[in-house]
């Protein structure tokens, strides 16, 4: 499925949602979505240090993240082919200047760390050396990136990419990962990691983070009591999308205007949207219109 497509479901599936990343439609591709509730605060990555981060190879996507009462974050996502060396390197150089920044990288890395515990019934095992060395402890140098499921869970040997050989045995590893770089740290007494083993997204099981974060305007109870977007009927949906038409073009225009704005434009803008949101939401639902 290509951009284009997979921008047309997700705008039927989740108005009001962010995508950043493309796919080629084949073989590579990294998307990130945002949810609606947290789009506002979601825009491209840039920097005027490090520069403008790129989709390369298409193999990147990546986004700035400035919630309220929370320091700003970065997020990558990221696809590292196990059969394209040139790729891997130039996803490495891109990546490699973030890595003292509060960011998180998520993703396909077709890479095992740890035979014992990542890998079963493999003998040629998926190796990334750039990601190795980062994740490594040496006699000179700590690990510039956390595995965060390794490090909540040191024994657990669930695999993201489970298979059968021929003989119907199980095999598989786990090449999917959450890292954070050293900055996130703090983030690990608060967070959660699970990879969702009844589930495929394809051949791979899905990687679950959950990461808590203050409460901020609009709180949940307004999103999950009052205004229930999710549960509107197609009736409500279609009266609500013709209440929230006058802002439209200007809700499209804010991501990609958000690279030249300062986190508290960011953050105003963000609350704006919002409170036009609660009033057509409270106009539908008829609570306190």
């Amino acid at each position: 499925m290509c951009t284009s497509e997979l921008q047309g479901v997700l705008m039927n599936t989740f108005p009001g949602a962010t995508l950043f990343g493309h796919t080629n439609g084949r073989s590579n591709g990294s998307i990130l979505v945002v949810h609606p509730t947290l789009a506002p605060f979601v825009r491209p990555l840039t920097s005027s240090t490090r520069g403008t981060m790129g989709n390369v190879h298409e193999c990147i996507a990546a986004a700035t993240v400035t919630i309220p009462k929370e320091p700003t974050f970065h997020v990558f996502g990221v696809y590292v082919s196990g059969h394209d060396a040139k790729a891997r390197e130039a996803v490495a150089a891109s990546i490699t200047p973030w890595l003292d920044a509060p960011a998180v990288f998520m993703g396909d890395m077709n890479h095992v760390q740890t035979q014992l515990l990542d890998s079963l019934g493999q003998r040629d095992v998926a190796n990334w050396a750039w990601l190795r060395t980062q994740l490594s402890v040496t006699a000179r140098a700590q690990p510039t990136l956390l595995d965060f499921f390794r490090l909540q869970k040191p024994l657990d040997t669930t695999l993201t990419r489970p298979q059968l050989a021929h003989d119907g045995t199980a095999k598989g590893s786990r090449i999917d990962y959450i890292l954070g770089t050293v900055h996130t740290r703090a983030w690990l007494s608060s967070s959660q990691i699970n990879v969702l083993q009844s589930q495929l997204g394809s051949d791979h099981r899905p990687v679950e983070f959950i990461k808590s974060i203050q409460p901020f305007t609009p709180p949940h109870n307004t999103i999950n009591a009052v205004l229930r977007i999710s549960e509107f009927s197609d009736a409500q949906l279609k009266k609500f999308h013709s209440l929230l038409d006058p802002i439209s073009t200007l809700a499209s225009l804010l991501p990609g205007n958000m690279a030249s704005q300062s986190d508290e434009q960011v953050v105003e803008d963000a609350e704006l949207i919002f409170d036009c949101l609660e009033i057509a939401a409270r106009q539908v639902t008829g609570k306190g219109a």
